[in-house]
């Protein structure tokens, strides 16, 4: 019937940089770190190697990467290539650099003067025929479907609650848990999604997930205010473990990402099948939207309620965004286990949630020092995942989804 198929136009605003990453991780050999200009350069592989060949570099750098690898070189590429009288001028003649991106400092005032020393960096998805960054589809529709299936477990958790007692069951290996959690959840999703009734389909069936009615397109950058389209950031933890003498707890850890920056923009379309969508009790596009923006929002005021505690004037700056920006989103790597996970919503209570995460972290994480059973009284994870450039703090990978114009009725 006419208007049971629509498009809608969306636009991402990124709060805070955003991270989807592209599966390269990059060592410290197989790229340029400027430290003064606090730039890095992507290398092209194979005009980097023959650039090698040409100057007959090939076995010293061999050598290089072996004691690099080893970890007992006190110099990064840029300098090994300095010794050898490699200017950057001659990797661009060669076509060896990929592209550049600026690396950001910290904000926090005890390393704000400290640039940053790269080790491994987590390299963005970008498109290979431009290198501009995107949030692929498949990406945003997980987070609409969490946001979905969050909605559905608040409205009726008595319904749920069966699925949170086989989760609380569940023993053996963390691996073998893992497994069981997993067809546990599954399960969970057939019965709400799956409400798609076709002749010889069950549902189990993929072909009975409501969720086909809702096709997800790459979102395409649109608009950057930075001066590159990616930046590298490090990664920054607050948490609620506070060392003897310190205000707070942050935790800088030795991990880079690259980044679409904040104030950057993309567009990007749903597709919805309607009466697909309705066959799960979705009615149209706004309230999924509405769906993903009260499930953001609720492990948010639960983070918000512990850091602010701690420091209501420091942290409360970082929350005041999701009120200003009219936050509805955390998107891409990087932004805790409250943005992926359900269980605080199906628990009976929040500390059943916060016991079970606790134990879950402390047979994933061996190292004795974590000891989340024993120290997290307040929240698990005991983490708020932040970005920081240069002056500027952020909840990492906070977003505003909004619509554009009216939808077309396909």
């Amino acid at each position: 019937m006419k208007g049971d198929i629509i498009r809608q136009t969306y636009e991402i605003k990124c709060i805070a940089p955003v991270h989807i990453g592209s599966g390269e991780e990059l060592r410290t050999f197989e790229y340029l770190y400027n430290r003064d200009k606090l730039e890095l350069c992507l290398l092209n592989e194979s005009k980097w190697l023959a650039f090698l060949e040409t100057r007959g570099l090939t076995e010293a750098f061999i050598k290089y990467v072996e004691i690099e690898g080893a970890g007992r070189s006190p110099r990064n590429l840029l300098e090994w290539l300095t010794a050898n009288r490699v200017t950057e001028a001659d990797l661009r003649k060669a076509g060896a650099i990929r592209r550049k991106v600026p690396v950001a400092q910290l904000s926090e005032k005890k390393y704000k003067n400290r640039k940053p020393t790269l080790n491994k960096v987590v390299c963005h998805l970008v498109r290979s025929d431009n290198a501009q960054p995107y949030i692929p589809g498949s990406s945003i529709k997980g987070t609409l479907r969490t946001g979905i299936l969050h909605h559905f477990i608040r409205k009726d958790p008595a319904r749920f609650r069966p699925y949170w007692q086989e989760i609380c069951s569940v023993r053996g290996s963390l691996k073998e848990k893992g497994h069981k959690w997993n067809e546990i959840i599954l399960r969970l999703e057939q019965e709400l999604l799956h409400t798609l009734t076709y002749e010889d389909t069950e549902r189990g069936d993929a072909a009975a997930s409501a969720l086909r009615g809702l096709c997800v397109s790459d979102a395409m950058l649109v608009g950057c205010a930075a001066k590159a389209p990616t930046i590298i950031v490090q990664k920054i933890d607050a948490t609620t473990l506070i060392k003897p003498g310190e205000r707070r707890g942050e935790s800088p850890i030795v991990l880079f990402r690259e980044c679409i920056p904040a104030d950057s923009r993309l567009r990007f379309t749903i597709t919805a099948n309607l009466p697909m969508l309705r066959a799960a009790g979705i009615d149209s596009l706004p309230s999924v939207l509405n769906m993903l923006r009260t499930c953001t929002l609720d492990g948010l005021t639960r983070q918000q309620r512990v850091f602010e505690a701690i420091d209501a004037k420091y942290y409360g700056a970082l929350f005041d965004d999701i009120t200003a920006f009219k936050a509805n989103a955390l998107l891409g790597g990087g932004t805790g286990f409250l943005t992926k996970s359900l269980i605080y919503a199906l628990a009976d209570k929040e500390n059943d949630a916060r016991r079970f995460a606790a134990a879950y972290f402390d047979e994933q994480f061996t190292n004795p020092s974590h000891k989340h059973m024993e120290t997290d009284v307040r929240l698990t994870p005991r983490t708020l995942k932040r970005a920081q450039t240069d002056g500027a703090d952020w909840i990492m990978g906070l977003c505003s989804i909004t619509g554009v114009g009216n939808a077309e009725t396909l």
